[in-house]
């Protein structure tokens, strides 16, 4: 015996047992929130490299078809292989893009975490200068003094400690 199907009520039947499937599901995360969370965390932390992975090939894309198109494909002797055009494209890109990330670790970091350093050992005298401003403008009745003290401020920086800043600066190094 053949089944006849009425496509108008195969595709009702069928909005209407996703949507019973969607409110069960959202019942269900409702009433057990902190598994729902730990899930979606969990879910987010495998997924994780797929989205950055999948970031780079957005990034690099436009790079990849101009280097195709615009590079490799004039050339003579590449015209009859079209698959070596694209090939050559894709390793320039991710030489080029490897070299950018190299620079960013070997120039830019260090500069930053110079400046870190820098910020901390002359925060004293920066909180200090800001107290001074503060009480001028406000004729004295504002003073920073009596809400932090300089000592505190230092013991901040000594919990940040500067030695954990140039290990990063040097692990970041190493890796390139």
């Amino acid at each position: 015996m053949k089944i006849l199907w009425n496509e108008k009520y195969t595709t009702i039947s069928m909005y209407a047992f996703i949507t019973a499937a969607a409110s069960f599901l959202f019942i269900a995360a409702v009433i057990n929130i902190p598994f729902a969370l730990s899930f979606i965390r969990t879910l987010l932390n495998i997924l994780s490299p797929f989205w950055i992975g999948f970031g780079i090939a957005f990034i690099l894309n436009p790079a990849y078809i101009y280097a195709k198109r615009k590079i490799f494909a004039p050339a003579v002797f590449l015209k009859t292989k079209p698959r070596t055009t694209k090939i050559l494209s894709l390793i320039s890109v991710y030489i080029l893009f490897t070299a950018a990330l190299a620079a960013f670790f070997i120039i830019i970091v260090p500069n930053i975490i110079h400046s870190l350093l820098e910020l901390f050992e002359n925060s004293i005298e920066y909180f200090e200068t800001a107290n001074k401003s503060i009480n001028k403008i406000s004729g004295g009745i504002i003073n920073l003094n009596k809400i932090i003290t300089p000592d505190k401020i230092q013991a901040q920086i000594h919990k940040i400690d500067a030695e954990k800043l140039s290990d990063i600066a040097q692990a970041a190094a190493d890796i390139i």
